[in-house]
């Protein structure tokens, strides 16, 4: 195989969905285990041609996550697992992100799970504690 052939295919899953340079790099050697450097090669040729950025895979990364109702700092470990560095995690956090709408769905997850928890006979400290709880698990800090 040459490195056309590895560069196809790495525009071929780039054409699905944007990948990190980390998820990408791992998926085609997965694919091609014995071909490190046409694999290192296509990826070098992908990010010049501006096919594959970590900088578009990042704001759209936290984009979806946001749709999904997830907590900044859920969104921040999510991204380091794609090999995203932090400074670039908190730019496109703060940009895309703003506090307004972090409190806005902190407030609608609350009020959901606060309703989902009302038919459970608990005190009114234990009910906190597992809204504060799943809070926590999405990622926001109260």
């Amino acid at each position: 195989m040459n490195d056309i052939d590895f560069f196809s295919y790495g525009l071929r899953l780039l054409g699905r969905r944007e990948y990190s340079v980390l998820k990408l790099r791992n998926k085609l050697l997965k694919r091609f285990p014995e071909n490190v450097e046409e694999v290192e090669a296509a990826l070098v040729l992908l990010k010049e041609k501006q096919f594959l950025s970590n900088d578009r895979f990042c704001r759209a990364y936290i984009q979806d996550q946001i749709l999904k109702k997830n907590g900044p700092q859920k969104i921040l470990m999510k991204l380091r697992i794609e090999g995203i560095e932090d400074v670039m995690s908190l730019k496109y956090i703060d940009e895309g992100y703003p506090l307004d709408l972090q409190q806005e769905i902190k407030e609608y997850l609350w009020e959901r799970k606060e309703c989902e928890l009302r038919r459970k006979t608990l005190s009114e400290a234990e009910k906190n504690y597992k809204i504060r709880q799943y809070l926590y698990q999405k990622g926001f800090y109260l």
